[in-house]
């Protein structure tokens, strides 16, 4: 056998070029006019030789036919040429007849069944070809080459396609794939025909389930999957971002008033800020494809920590020596207070470092407030400092100004400035340094209006030996002194 498209030479027993698959037509076309007009003419010589003759060869003879004995040999005559005539008739239709024989015997062969599919196939009988294929198949040489049987099963399968009968084109694909696991032309058809009847189930198995990895890398694009959350269902104390993440190839689309989600919902770009009290997310994949996987959910619950009270020290008491208020402020929270006994709030004075204790009674109230905004229980502090020395806080006040008014930062001894200024002084807190106790004096500078604003200078006045100091504030809130001349 020679192909006509590469020239190969190869045993007649192929129906494909082993060289380059080419399909190779062996039987002459079936033609049945031919046959017909044949078998019509044998007939036709048959119901001759009947009118003629009888079953023992005599020539039929009615009862008014007169016996002449030169017609009779005339006649025998004719009946022995007639007689010789319709056997070579009859001869000649067997020789035919039998040569059809010949012919139905290549029609019912595998390439006779294979040229009929393909005209069937041409023709859109897909159904008839698809049954012609089939038939092949149970006809195809044991020992025909493996390429050969595939792909006349893929021809199969893609005919049952087009015929409309989905399952058995999905049985002989997998047929196929138990024989090449790696025709990837199969899986392709395969996974197409599961995208076409929705079974992304099966889609999802039988690509996960391949184990050549190029054929799996080619069809992956058809996964899908659950969306991978960041943060899992549960109660949290504090907001957070959430993210959602996929390692196909995709969109993701959410939603978060607990519907399911659809590529008509919000797309993932950012993540999504989980804020105080309850949110239910909702999250599905859509690969490329359009095939959307299966939808995840996720609640939270955020309800912030109440911060615990603010730890004060010292204690409330009674004090005759002046010690440092000290409020530890854990991260994630401010510190606010108050000094008039009302219950301090994010309004109130922030506490940034050490108060000096003042002068006879005194209420502090401090409060946490997160930065959630979330307020711990208030914490109340009493102290009642009662100090023992060589002068009163008066003394002190009337000291400093004596002194400024001698350095000519006051004009007199009423607090008249250069300038047109007025300063007023006050007294009302201590603080010690070492063994030291200190009052502390404040100056300030009233305004026309009444008003008094505080100054930057601050004094102070040893209660026992009675020497006047500048004080000046560390970064912890805490003094220290400095003689005043």
């Amino acid at each position: 056998m020679l192909c006509p498209k590469c020239g190969e030479v190869f045993p007649d027993k192929y129906m494909y070029c082993p060289k380059c698959g080419h399909s190779i037509q062996i039987v002459p076309d079936y033609d049945p006019e031919i046959e017909e007009n044949i078998l019509k003419s044998g007939e036709d010589i048959s119901d001759s030789l009947e009118a003629l003759f009888t079953p023992e060869g005599e020539r039929r003879v009615s009862e008014d036919t007169v016996e002449l004995p030169a017609v009779n040999e005339k006649v025998k005559f004719i009946r022995r040429t007639s007689l010789v005539t319709g056997i070579l008739f009859v001869l000649i239709a067997a020789a035919v007849l039998g040569g059809l024989s010949v012919v139905e015997i290549r029609r019912t062969s595998f390439n006779g069944i294979i040229t009929r599919a393909e005209e069937a196939y041409s023709d859109g009988e897909y159904e008839n070809a698809a049954k012609l294929y089939s038939q092949a198949l149970d006809k195809q040489l044991e020992d025909a080459p493996l390429f050969e049987r595939v792909n006349l099963e893929m021809k199969l399968a893609e005919t049952w396609r087009l015929a409309g009968d989905r399952e058995r084109a999905l049985a002989v694909y997998e047929t196929v794939i138990g024989q090449d696991s790696g025709n990837t032309d199969a899986y392709l058809a395969l996974v197409e025909l599961y995208y076409e009847n929705e079974d992304y189930g099966m889609l999802d198995r039988t690509i996960s389930s391949i184990t050549d990895e190029a054929v799996r890398d080619r069809l992956s694009s058809y996964l899908t999957g659950e969306v991978e959350f960041s943060v899992k269902s549960g109660s949290y104390d504090r907001e957070f971002d959430l993210e959602l993440s996929s390692d196909k190839m995709g969109s993701i689309y959410y939603t978060l008033d607990g519907t399911d989600p659809t590529v008509n919902s919000e797309e993932y770009a950012a993540p999504i800020r989980i804020g105080e009290g309850e949110s239910t997310v909702r999250a599905v994949f859509v690969n490329i494809h359009g095939i959307a996987g299966s939808v995840r959910e996720e609640r939270y619950e955020v309800s912030f920590a109440v911060p615990d009270a603010p730890v004060v020290t010292p204690d409330s008491g009674q004090y005759s020596i002046p010690e440092y208020i000290i409020v530890d402020v854990p991260d994630g929270v401010n510190a606010y207070y108050t000094t008039d006994g009302s219950d301090p709030d994010a309004d109130s004075e922030l506490y940034g470092k050490a108060l000096t204790m003042e002068l006879g009674k005194s209420t502090l109230k401090f409060v946490y407030i997160s930065d959630k905004g979330v307020a711990s229980p208030v914490s109340e502090v009493n102290y009642s400092l009662n100090i023992v020395g060589n002068c009163t806080p008066e003394d002190a006040v009337n000291y400093l100004i004596y002194s400024l008014a001698t350095t000519g930062e006051l004009l007199d001894l009423f607090g008249n400035a250069p300038g047109g200024k007025h300063f007023s002084f006050v007294c009302n807190r201590a603080a010690r340094e070492g063994s030291r106790t200190y009052y502390i004096i404040d100056e300030y500078e009233d305004s026309s209006g009444g008003t008094k604003t505080l100054t930057e200078n601050t004094y102070a006045m040893d209660v026992t030996g009675l020497q006047l100091y500048r004080a000046e504030e560390n970064a912890d809130g805490k003094y220290r002194f400095k003689l005043f001349y």
